[in-house]
């Protein structure tokens, strides 16, 4: 059994981690729901970093008429983790807000190659990112369009 574990992989875009100078990416791209982004964010809380945790965290889709409500809360979760967000999706606005009210900082995106911009200029030697949305928002384009930053799959 422990062999097995030692040679498990798992698919692409599920807690992904790589290294791109001195900068730990976490590509959890795959899909998000409050479960997954919790257990994303237990992940990430376990990890010691010499810099900043970095969310770069999308909106999670099909919550339906709980949208508003999942979506705060989880801002106020990654509030207590992370020390810098980056988000995107008009779902994830709740998020955003809620994230604000930690008076850290936080910055909302309407498309991909601005988040990536800004990535490219916040992330430091040192820093944990951690990129999390649903499949819809597709944010695993961020690293195609941030040629600094190379994700081995």
């Amino acid at each position: 059994i422990e062999e097995g574990i030692i040679q498990l992989t798992l698919p692409k875009m599920r807690f992904e981690i790589t290294d791109n100078e001195g900068v730990t990416y976490i590509n959890d791209a795959y899909n998000a729901n409050p479960t997954s982004m919790r257990a994303a964010f237990e992940g990430v809380s376990a990890i010691k970093v010499k810099g900043k945790k970095i969310a770069v965290l999308g909106e999670m889709a099909s919550l339906g008429s709980f949208s508003e409500e999942c979506h705060r809360e989880i801002g106020e979760l990654a509030s207590s983790i992370f020390d810098h967000l980056l988000a995107i999706g008009s779902e994830a606005m709740p998020l955003f807000e809620s994230f604000q009210h930690s008076q850290k900082p936080a910055e909302f995106f309407l498309d991909h190659a601005s988040l990536a911009q800004r990535l490219q200029v916040l992330a430091r030697p040192g820093d944990l990112v951690l990129v999390k949305g649903s499949r819809s928002i597709e944010l695993e384009k961020i690293f195609i369009l941030d040629t600094d930053v190379t994700v081995a799959h």
